[in-house]
């Protein structure tokens, strides 16, 4: 079951590396649209990086200067820094 959404993970990195933004709040905005028309991604999508977690994924990440930051169903906060794919707490 970790693994299965460890794989999450990877892909919030992968977008919010092609983005090169920060996104503070879920989907993007306080309209939450998620819409970014001025983003285009130049690569196809694929698994990058696979980070293990304790449980799954319950809430949406949030991407601050390079690092993903996520909370897992034990409620353990992790930080993940995008370009290394390396857990920083």
């Amino acid at each position: 079951m970790t693994t299965r959404f460890g794989i999450l993970l990877p892909v919030f990195l992968l977008l919010s590396n092609l983005a090169l933004a920060d996104w503070p709040q879920l989907q993007g905005n306080a309209l939450r649209s998620g819409d970014v028309p001025d983003v285009t991604l130049k690569v196809n999508l694929g698994l990058e990086a696979a980070v293990p977690l304790t449980d799954a994924i319950q809430a949406a990440p949030v991407v601050k200067q390079g690092v993903v930051y996520v909370v897992d169903g034990s409620g353990v906060v992790h930080a993940v820094d995008i370009a290394s794919a390396r857990v920083q707490w």
